[in-house]
Formats: C-alpha cells, structure tokens, sequence
C-alpha cells in the first residue's frame, strides 16, 4: 500500500502549480542627490517583491523647483503630474518581475528641496491589481557656484615686485600670474552644498514623526519636570556644521529648538522640532484618530504618525467632504483648501490644535484634480489595456483547457493503475 500512496502523492504534487504575486513596492529615485539650478538631472521608478504585466504611474512635481525634460514613450505631462503607462506587449507573458520600469528626465530652475512622489495603477498577468507600498524622493537644488572674476589688471602692473620671490628663481616666468585666484576658484566651485543630518536623537523619548533627512518640522511632548534636553544632531558630509538653539530652559507651554546646519558652500537647512511642555500630557494631544474622504482614496492608507498624502480626484469634484476625528474629543479641527478646487494640484490642510490650545498639528493632503482631457486619455489608455489583457485572457484561457484535459488524462491513468496495483495486491495476498 506504501507504493499506492507514493504514486497518489507523486501526481498530485506535479498537478498542483501556484503562482503568487506579492503587493511589492513602488520607489522613486534620482541619480543626484544634489543639483544646481540649470543641472538635469534623473528621477527612475523601481519595482520589486511584485508581477506587473500593466501600469499607470502618475509622479507629482514641484513644477516651482523643477522643469520636466523628457521621458520614455506613452509620457505625458499636464499640470505638474508625468503620467507614464505601460503594457506587456505579449499578453502577460513578458511581465515586469522587479528593476527599473522608466527613467525621465528633469532640469532644476528654483533653490530649494523638490519632493517627487508616486501613485497609480499596476496588474498582474491575471488581471489582480497590485496594492504596492509607494514611496517618493527627494532632490536638493542649491544655487550654481559663479566663478570669482580674476584679479583685476591694476595687479599685474607690478610685475617686479621685490616680495615675489619666484622671479628670481623662475626667470622665464617674469610678469605676475593669474593661477593663484584660478586655483581659488576652483576650490569654490567644488565646495559641498550637502545641508542633510545623517541622524538626529534626543534623551527624551515621543519626537514624531520619525527623523528622516528631508523631514524638517517635529513635534515632542514632554513633562513639567524638564528644563533641558540634550539633542545629538550628526550631519551626513563631515565638512558641513551645525549649531542648536532652544534645547534648555525650556518653558511652559510651547518651546522651539532650532538646529542649523551650515554645508561647505554656505547653504543652510533648519531642522525645528515644536516642544510642548506640560503637567497635563493627555491635553497636548493633536493628533488624529481617523482622516477620510468621500468618494475619494487616500495615499497612503491613513495613519495617525503619517502627516503628508496624496489623492487622485476627477473633473467635476470641485469640494471635498473631509471626515477628520481627533484623539481627543475636545481637540479642534480646522480643514482648509478643500473648497473651490482648481484643475491640477491643490493642497488641503487639516490643522488639529489641542485642548491646551497651544500645540498643533498639521495633516496635509496634495490632491490632484484631473481635466475631462486627462480623464478621457486615463479611459482610452485602460480601453488599451484591457484589450491586451483580453488577448491575454484568450491564451490563458486555451491553456486552462488544454490543462484540464491533461489533468483529465493524468486522473484516468492514475486510476488505472491504482487499480492494478489493488488487484495485484490482493492476488499476492491470496
């Protein structure tokens, strides 16, 4: 019987074939950290733990920091928004399993941090959407180093100055060079502009969010018996400095510590952390219990520590119904923006305040409000998609069938040579 069960065990194994498609995970990711104004520069959209067989990626752009160049076909860019699709020319057969799905192509035009963030709609070869974890990125832009303008003709007139030494020595080298402030010069132009910390602890426990380098505004609670607090602030390029203001004698009520860093250019980023000091923690509360929006998708899926989201809306919302609910029940609610709403991005803002009436916290909301334009072309584009995945549906389909006949065939032969096997052992029996 032990060879019965072997046999049974060995085609149900080699009938049963699975293929799992993870929720995976959507980035963006430029290959300069650090621009200058006039300086292009690539942002590329990575895939991984995920199947994708067909997508609609929409990136938001600051469009007063940047200006989109370029990117691969079926791109397009309206009011600050490049919208890229793509579909697995063989039906499913050919999908995206993980890399770089499409690179484009930026020019920085304003000082500042220009933020890039992502959404949109990716399937798998069967036709399951794809629920990945977005995430966007950040380039800094700081202003292009002008070469200092050499010294001036009044300096080489004294061409036979006793105070220098290297004419004497160097005689074919008489009259006075201009190396010197062109070494100068070159030493500017290749001085860091990196502002960022690499890190930033506190010995009190509570800062929110949590640090990243291009976060610059926390929040802490603390108690009434803290005066001071020590801040270990590391910047990430060792040749930049940093000053902290605002970390001792902390007074009741609202507090800010300020920390400065100073990168090799000049270039200066504030970190700011609002410090609420009190007896009554519970009344500092001005956090969210619950953000939502009717008819409308938050991305990413609310969480009371997350503060910056986006939404994808159509042509004829003009309002939002905003649901808020605080953690506190006696904290207030302020919405603001999310009436009379323009084509393109609009920002929307949620200020919760305490019970204390002092601190505050602000949710913002980037939403994005397409034109009938943009609509049809979302419409012509999953028309496009759906006809691929039709024409992949049609091959899938004949190979169901064609598996299940031979699924057919395998159960019919192991049927019979059960059987045989059965009435062979019972004659051996006998």
């Amino acid at each position: 019987m032990k060879k019965i069960i072997s046999i049974c065990l060995f085609f149900l194994i080699l009938g049963i074939t699975q293929i799992v498609y993870g929720a995976g995970n959507i980035s963006l990711s430029s290959n300069k950290s650090s621009v200058k104004v006039g300086e292009e520069f690539n942002v590329s959209v990575s895939l991984s733990n995920a199947t994708v067989a067909s997508l609609t990626a929409r990136i938001t752009v600051d469009t007063s920091k940047v200006e989109y160049i370029s990117g691969p076909s079926n791109t397009s860019f309206r009011n600050g928004r490049v919208i890229y699709t793509w579909t697995d020319p063989n039906g499913g057969d050919t999908p995206k399993i993980g890399g770089v799905l499409a690179t484009f192509k930026f020019k920085a035009k304003a000082v500042g941090s220009s933020g890039f963030s992502i959404n949109g709609d990716f399937y798998t070869p069967d036709e399951t959407p794809v629920n990945p974890i977005f995430s966007g990125t950040t380039v800094t832009i700081t202003e292009d180093v002008v070469p200092e303008t050499p010294s001036t003709p009044e300096e080489p007139s004294t061409p036979s100055t006793p105070n220098t030494p290297s004419t004497p020595n160097n005689p074919g080298n008489s009259g006075t060079t201009t190396n010197p402030p062109q070494n100068n010069n070159s030493n500017t132009n290749t001085l860091s502009s990196n502002a960022n910390l690499k890190s930033l602890k506190l010995d009190v426990q509570g800062i929110t969010p949590s640090f990243q380098k291009d976060i610059t505004q926390y929040n802490l609670i603390i108690g009434a018996d803290i005066s001071d607090i020590d801040v270990l602030a590391v910047v990430e390029d060792s040749k930049s400095s940093i000053s902290i203001t605002g970390n001792n004698g902390l007074q009741m009520g609202s507090n800010t510590i300020r920390i400065v860093v100073t990168a090799q250019n000049g270039n200066k980023k504030t970190y700011t952390i609002s410090v609420t000091k009190t007896g009554e923690a519970e009344k500092t509360n001005s956090m969210l219990e619950n953000l939502a929006i009717e008819n409308v998708v938050l991305i990413p899926e609310f969480r009371a520590d997350i503060f910056e989201y986006t939404a994808d809306l159509a042509s004829n919302q003009e309002v939002l119904n905003i649901l808020a609910v605080p953690q506190r029940e006696n904290a207030k609610i302020e919405i603001k923006g999310n009436e009379n709403l323009k084509f393109g991005e609009n920002t929307i803002s949620i200020v919760v305040t305490a019970e204390d009436g002092i601190t505050t916290t602000t949710y913002t909301i980037k939403a994005y409000r397409k034109t009938e334009e943009e609509e049809k072309e979302n419409i012509n584009n999953n028309s496009e998609n759906t006809q691929n995945e039709e024409k992949g549906g049609d091959k899938k389909r004949s190979e169901i069938i064609a598996n299940s006949i031979i699924a057919a065939v395998i159960t019919v032969g192991v049927s019979i040579i059960i059987g045989m096997l059965i009435a062979k052992y019972r004659k051996s029996e006998h």
